[in-house]
Formats: structure tokens, C-alpha cells, sequence
């Protein structure tokens, strides 16, 4: 919006924002450079293995770069417009959807679930919305079952079975 006195004023559409819900996680991706501040922690993803998916904080970003956004409180968080960002993202792992992703064997998304905080395997039937993160796990065993990889941490449960040289006998046991 151009103003009489030849200033331009920002329209409230064009202050960058992220809404944090209860579960106190999202994903977003930055409609230009900025500056998280304090009220938010902002992540990249720079590995993704099996056992977990390991972030690194960024306080700012450049224009267009998906990340995982942390805040204690839900509630919407304006961010600052800045000239340029600072923190390397080049390792980020993190992929921008468009609107027209939809889920497959190596497509996970951000969520907050039964086991956590974490990446859950997308479903071929559903699509990623604009403006969230995703991720592609590219090392992911053929006929992939994994389900749910945790950020930072690990998950407990098997997730494989080997029989061990002996008497012939394999005993396996479960959870139950």
C-alpha cells in the first residue's frame, strides 16, 4: 500500500507469521528473509537416519527455506522482516511443498502424535499443504515400513529380528 506522503505501509498479509497450536510444534516456510526472535525456536533438519531426525536452531532464514518451528505457547507469532539471513541452511534436509505433494513410501511430515514429536510416514493418498515442511528419507530400506522417526531422539520397540547359529531353535520373542 503506497501512502499519500510517498511511504509505503505494510499490509497485515505481508507480516510474516507462524501459528503454533497446542501440540507446540509446526512446520513453515519463510515467505522472505527473517528473524524467529525469542518467542519461537526455528529448526532445519540436517540428518535423517533410522533412529532419528537431528535438527539444528537457526534464528533467522533466508526466503523460502522449510523449517520446524518450536513454541511453548500456542498462539500466532509475528516475525521480523529482515535485509538478509545470516545462518547456513545449505544442509537443510527440510523440502518446501507447493500444494501438490502427496505421501509415498520414502514421504514423511511433521506431527505430533500417540509417539511423539516427530515425522510420520505420509500416506499415498494425501497431500502436503503449501507452506509446510516435508521430508524425503532418500536412505530408506526398500519396502520401507518405518513408520515414525523421532526428532533427536530415539524409538524404542524391534525393528528387527535375527536368528542367532546354535541348536536350531529360534525363539523370538515380543512386547507381549
Amino acid at each position: 500500500v503506497l501512502l499519500s506522503d510517498g511511504f509505503r505501509a505494510l499490509s497485515f498479509a505481508e507480516i510474516p507469521s507462524v501459528t503454533v497450536t497446542e501440540n507446540k510444534y509446526t512446520t513453515y516456510v519463510t515467505p522472505c528473509a527473517v528473524n524467529f526472535g525469542n518467542e519461537v525456536k526455528a529448526y532445519i533438519v540436517n540428518e535423517v537416519t533410522a533412529d532419528k531426525v537431528k535438527t539444528v536452531q537457526v534464528s533467522n532464514a533466508p526466503k523460502g527455506t522449510p523449517v520446524i518451528v518450536y513454541a511453548e505457547n500456542a498462539g500466532t507469532y509475528t516475525l521480523t522482516e529482515i535485509e538478509a539471513a545470516t545462518e547456513n541452511v545449505e544442509s537443510n534436509k527440510l523440502l518446501a511443498s507447493d500444494g501438490t505433494i502427496t505421501g509415498g513410501n520414502n514421504i514423511y511430515a511433521m506431527a505430533v502424535k500417540s509417539k511423539g514429536a516427530g515425522f510420520y510416514k505420509v500416506s499415498e493418498s494425501v497431500t502436503i499443504p503449501a507452506g509446510k515442511a516435508y521430508l524425503v528419507w532418500e536412505s530408506a530400506p526398500v519396502n520401507n515400513a518405518k513408520e515414525f522417526i523421532p526428532i533427536n531422539g530415539e524409538t524404542t520397540g524391534i525393528t528387527s529380528v535375527t536368528g542367532e547359529e546354535g541348536n536350531g531353535r529360534k525363539v523370538y520373542y515380543n512386547l507381549n
